[in-house]
């Protein structure tokens, strides 16, 4: 048997004194000396691969005063090239950085929607995000009614011109109860009604009336914004007898007072049917207490709040 053998060609000495001035530099830089510390890495593994520290250096020199996601210098945005020290190997991985880390950590309530139609302004909105400086004392005053409701656990029939705010409070009440791990749901009712008349032959729908029926807390939002049949009627009324039944928190945004929902659910293509529109109405005011947003467009103040 023929054994190999490899000759390995020894430094010069010019490649030893770059080496020697390399591991100098890193033992010198804060970066590198932050990095064993919080990874334990033992500082004789420095002067055993210093050009593996030296590549990582120069990565992350890429993240030195960046401004947050939107300016990550790395392809793959919020991930960025990393060392971790693990049963004593050096290993080169791939990492989330601070900001990807933050962002995680914000939304990391939203595995808890079981269903959501939220959009992505409104995924991490909260009441503590809210100003009320120098807001008129009757929208302070219901501003407080809603935020009261929610930590309370109590259902909300928020209504009121378009653009006063109606959504983004009920996503802070979602919200709220999702960060608390509470199961929840937020759906925008005119895309349920699409989603409900597309599949309700093959019955597909079923399965999220199911998830709507029991979820912790529902966001019925724009409601009385969806066209009205009477199949969807039966199938909201559902939910609503489930809801009521077992008494879950239930939310409802509307641009609609009380008397103009029960309009809006009197009458089909089939006709007026004035018993299931009361049977609705009966529902609504049982699950969520009446609060009144009066006050102008408030779209652009809350999305300068977030």
């Amino acid at each position: 048997m023929i054994k190999a053998e490899f000759n390995v060609p020894r430094p010069t000495e010019e490649e030893e004194t770059r080496t020697r001035q390399l591991i100098a530099q890193l033992e010198g830089n804060e970066d590198i000396q932050q990095l064993l510390r919080q990874q334990n890495i033992p500082a004789e593994l420095l002067k055993q691969r210093p050009y593996v520290f030296s590549s990582w250096l120069k990565k992350r020199l890429h993240c030195h005063g960046c401004k947050g996601l939107n300016t990550c210098f790395f392809a793959r945005r919020g991930f960025r090239d990393g060392l971790r020290y693990d049963d004593g190997l050096l290993l080169e991985v791939v990492e989330a950085c601070p900001y990807e880390e933050e962002r995680r950590s914000a939304q990391a309530h939203l595995s808890n929607y079981l269903v959501s139609d939220l959009g992505e302004e409104f995924s991490t909105v909260s009441f503590e995000s809210i100003s009320l400086d120098e807001e008129p004392d009757a929208y302070v005053a219901a501003v407080q009614k809603v935020w009261g409701l929610c930590a309370g656990g109590k259902g909300c029939y928020l209504w009121g011109a378009m653009g006063s705010g109606k959504t983004y409070l009920a996503a802070c009440a979602s919200n709220f109860w999702a960060r608390k791990g509470k199961k929840t749901a937020f759906v925008h009712m005119p895309a349920f009604a699409g989603r409900v008349g597309y599949d309700y032959h093959n019955r597909e729908y079923e399965g999220e009336v199911q998830l709507l029926m029991y979820a912790d807390v529902l966001v019925l939002d724009d409601i009385g914004a969806e066209e009205c049949t009477d199949k969807f009627r039966s199938v909201l009324l559902s939910i609503l007898d489930a809801r009521m039944r077992n008494g879950k928190m239930t939310w409802f945004t509307s641009n609609c007072d009380y008397p103009a929902l029960s309009s809006h659910y009197l009458n089909t293509a089939q006709g007026s049917d004035r018993l299931q529109a009361d049977r609705v109405m009966e529902r609504v005011r049982a699950l969520g207490q009446p609060v009144n947003l009066r006050h102008a467009d408030r779209r652009q103040l809350f999305s300068t709040r977030q």
